[in-house]
């Protein structure tokens, strides 16, 4: 371990000597003013690199006990330095033990609030989890990260750098217990709980919290992690924990997307080149590992990229390779600004044990699949999973584990949503439905707004292992329309229809969507009832991008795509848009105004990437 004790831009060291029982350096910080940095005991070190004093700690199995003494003073003042050398030989005969014993609760009273359940009139309900704004510690409830126990618990923190302990989540919501579990956190812009044990993300380290007395609060501040690099530029947010079925962690910052092995360890970086990202996803078997930059330099518009190894994509500039004509490689699909200006963290919807097919590796586009701990020399050939089922812990609700909040709620699993992928907007407070497609091997992907807003900017997901919903959190800031510092809301599934596409497709010749319920066959064969668009960013050092013609590269706008024909397909929900010499571009728009076979009126739209086109319906 390394620990920078001081750092004096025009300082010079007047003596530096290292010996068994003392280590000590001498800095003179003008003509008339000292600093003296000291460790005793162990078999610490002191080195000097340019301007910092590094106090070096070697490994040991056992403890060993350090004291480390700083002094300032003048010249004069120099002769007293002795007395407190001794002080800290001293300080090595106390018997740390009673300090190292959990302490009494500190962060006293617990914080009641009352939730507010939204009407099921929709297909999506969004419940607001009040949050205490209005606390004795005037903390601010700017929330980054959520995550539950295996009873249901939620945790929370807040960007200012608290977890809060939420109890009391029933299907009413009405007594809602928060209790302050942990403060002083740099930064946590990230949280995960693995084995009942709560893992904060910071802008310096992964710190497991360890409550050692049942009494509701963090006694140990484990370091689990410290390879995270911090500087010191105002963006470089370090965002997003996520794990996936195999015990790795995962984060992403400006330096790219990294992983860490279970055991905190090891570190690697699979993917670069993403703009200031604000959140990241790991699908249930880990395969599948999307991050979201923010538009601006080298970020044409917002965007959602499915990470590939190796993979760069084009924060910085332009890296040319045979394999990356671009100078940047593909990415999942981009989205208009206007649509999402800030985006946020992934979410997979849970498998539904009512006749969804499990996520297998067979159908999914493999990515990272390397273990963290293991040498990229070394990669040795991956496990065949396509006869299995890959399973994480909360990659499935287990209904023994169901309250009465599902009970109450008709919960019926997610239904057409179940094994999907969502995207939170951070800046519209919004959800969004991902709908991947992959041709030879490369995916893309169209985004379709979901229904409801969010009191705040909605930054990270998770699912509750107990009554199976999603537990949303979000916080307010630059650019978002947040109407809330924080926000902490669940949104249900009612089982009402959703009348929005849940598939997508692109062929040569058009594109293919498929919806919840049959669409009525008048409307949907009515090439009236279809609006097609497409055009094209420019990436660049400037920031952000307008919206290019296609067709004429320099004319700013979009390119109006004329839509042959309309064919519903025999299952009755999926519609075939024929669309001649379709081919790659950034941004292809498809608006639609159907109705359901029942009546009902569908309008939406689509906002699709194209990066490979499959054969010819």
């Amino acid at each position: 371990m390394a620990l920078n004790l001081i750092e004096r831009t025009n300082a010079t060291v007047v003596s530096y000597g290292n010996s068994p029982a003392l280590v000590n350096g001498l800095i003179a910080v003008d003509e008339r003013s000292f600093i003296s940095m000291s460790a005793i005991g162990g078999n610490a070190t002191l080195a000097r690199i340019d301007t910092k004093i590094l106090l070096n700690v070697p490994p040991r199995n056992q403890s060993q006990h350090i004291s480390v003494i700083d002094w300032i003073g003048t010249t004069n003042d120099v002769k007293h330095l002795s007395g407190a050398l001794d002080f800290g030989l001293a300080s090595l005969e106390k018997d740390l033990e009673p300090l190292r014993r959990p302490g009494p609760a500190r962060w006293l009273p617990a914080l009641e609030t009352a939730g507010h359940l939204a009407p099921d009139t929709g297909p999506l309900a969004i419940d607001t989890l009040t949050v205490p704004y209005d606390n004795p510690w005037n903390a601010l409830m700017f929330l980054s990260g959520v995550d539950f126990t295996s009873d249901g618990t939620a945790y929370v923190c807040s960007i200012h750098g608290d977890v809060w302990k939420v109890t009391g989540i029933d299907a009413s919501l009405g007594k809602l217990t928060w209790k302050r579990f942990a403060t002083g956190l740099y930064q946590p812009l990230g949280l995960k709980v693995v084995n009942d044990q709560v893992y904060v993300l910071g802008r310096d380290q992964i710190t497991r919290l360890r409550d050692e007395n049942g009494d509701g609060e963090a006694d140990f501040y484990e370091d689990f992690c410290n390879l995270i690099q911090t500087f010191p530029e105002p963006h470089h947010f370090v965002t997003s924990l996520e794990t996936d079925a195999r015990g790795n962690f995962y984060y992403v910052d400006p330096v790219g997307v990294h992983r860490v092995s279970p055991d905190g360890r090891s570190m690697e970086t699979p993917a670069t080149g993403f703009r200031n990202p604000n959140g990241m996803g790991v699908s249930p078997d880990g395969d599948i590992v999307t991050v979201a930059p923010q538009q601006g330099e080298w970020t044409p518009s917002s965007l959602i990229v499915e990470a590939q190894r190796g993979g760069y994509y084009g924060y910085g500039g332009p890296r040319v390779t045979p394999d990356r004509p671009l100078g940047y490689d593909p990415v999942l699909c981009w989205i208009p600004h206007s649509v999402d200006n800030s985006g946020g963290s992934q979410v997979w919807v849970p498998q539904s044990r009512t006749g969804v097919a499990p996520v297998r590796a067979s159908n999914l586009h493999s990515t990272f699949g390397q273990p963290a701990h293991e040498p990229r020399s070394s990669r040795r050939e991956e496990a065949d999973y396509s006869k299995s089922e890959i399973r994480n812990p909360k990659s499935e609700i287990d209904e023994s584990l169901l309250t009465s909040a599902a009970t109450i709620h008709g919960y019926t699993g997610w239904g057409p949503l179940a094994g999907h992928l969502l995207h939170f907007s951070w800046g519209r407070c919004v959800m969004m439905l991902v709908l991947r497609d992959v041709v030879d091997g490369v995916p893309q992907a169209a985004t379709v707004a979901l229904p409801g807003r969010f009191l705040s900017g909605a930054m990270r997901g998770a699912f509750n292992p107990r009554d199976g919903h999603l537990y949303v959190v979000g916080s307010t800031g630059w650019q978002t329309s947040a109407l809330k510092d924080g926000c902490f809301q669940r949104v249900r599934y009612t089982g009402k229809p959703l009348d929005v596409p849940v598939a997508w497709h692109v062929q040569s010749n058009g594109v293919t969507l498929s919806f919840t319920r049959p669409l009525d066959r008048e409307t949907a064969e009515d090439v009236g009832s279809y609006g097609v668009e497409q055009w094209n960013y420019r990436y660049a050092a400037q920031y952000g991008s307008k919206d290019w013609s296609v067709a004429h590269p320099d004319k700013e706008g979009h390119d109006p795509v004329a839509v042959r024909s309309a064919k519903l397909l025999a299952d009755g929900r999926t519609v075939f848009l024929e669309i001649p010499d379709l081919k790659p571009v950034m941004q292809l728009q498809v608006q639609y105004n159907l109705n359901a076979k029942e009546g009902a009126s569908m309008r939406g739209r689509v906002y699709a990437t194209i990066n490979r086109l499959a054969k010819p319906f």
